[in-house]
């Protein structure tokens, strides 16, 4: 799956909630995935992180968005990241998951 941003925020920016929005090619065929959004203060993504948010794969949907909240947050510095986890279940029921983030995006919040 190939993750695509549009309207992103990055660099600074004049508001602390603010939404997110990508798209993925192609679109799920299953819901056997998520989208897991994580705001961090760094590139290392420690948690616990400023904000983080999971988004379930709808079937045949290549557009989704989430909605970042920041107003708890008083740095000015984040970084933040969307990671497409799939999940397979074996044979066995055992369940392996594959992890693919998009690229880390640094912000300034300047409210």
């Amino acid at each position: 799956m190939t993750y695509n941003s549009y309207g992103t925020y990055a660099g600074t920016i004049l508001v602390d909630t603010f939404d997110l929005n990508w798209t993925v090619t192609p679109s799920p065929s299953n819901t056997n995935g998520k989208f897991i959004t994580i705001v961090a203060e760094d590139d290392t993504f420690t948690q616990p992180y400023i904000f983080s948010a999971n988004t379930p794969y709808i079937v045949n949907e290549s557009s989704y968005s989430v909605t970042v909240d920041l107003t708890s947050y008083s740095g000015t510095s984040a970084v933040y990241k969307i990671t497409n986890q799939k999940d397979y279940t074996l044979i066995s029921g055992d369940i392996i998951s594959t992890f693919t983030d998009s690229e880390e995006i640094p912000i300034e919040i300047n409210v």
